[in-house]
């Protein structure tokens, strides 16, 4: 309950934040690519683009809420998926795994049957 908690302010905060955040984008005319550029370049950093590129300001109201759940999720993945799936694979053998990996399979069939009947 209170990681719900905590998530919903951290939403509430973004999403009033506004646009106290932007980022610079660098828009390429002749090719109609935009090419995003974060926050920590240096003007004498940008000197390779084009003299056709024009700066924008972009408004992102969940930049904070997503650079958070971003980090969380990296975080998450380092220090508990990965040592677990490792650990997972070192003591659990091969076919057992793989057993595993069919049960789930074959539980998922009625979705996978669903959606490619022929229409």
């Amino acid at each position: 309950m209170k990681i719900l908690n905590f998530m919903i302010i951290i939403l509430v905060v973004s999403i009033f934040n506004g646009c106290a955040v932007s980022n610079k984008v660098y828009i390429d005319k002749q090719n109609d690519k935009q090419i995003k550029i974060l926050d920590n370049f240096e003007d004498e950093d940008l000197s390779s683009f084009d003299e056709e590129m024009e700066i924008e300001d972009i408004c992102d109201p969940f930049n904070g809420y997503n650079r958070v759940m971003t980090d969380v999720n990296d975080n998450l993945y380092i220090y508990v998926l990965k040592p677990v799936s490792t650990g997972f694979k070192t003591v659990v053998h091969k076919e057992v795994r793989k057993s595993i990996q069919m049960f789930f399979h074959n539980i998922l069939f009625p979705i996978r049957f669903v959606n490619n009947t022929p229409r």
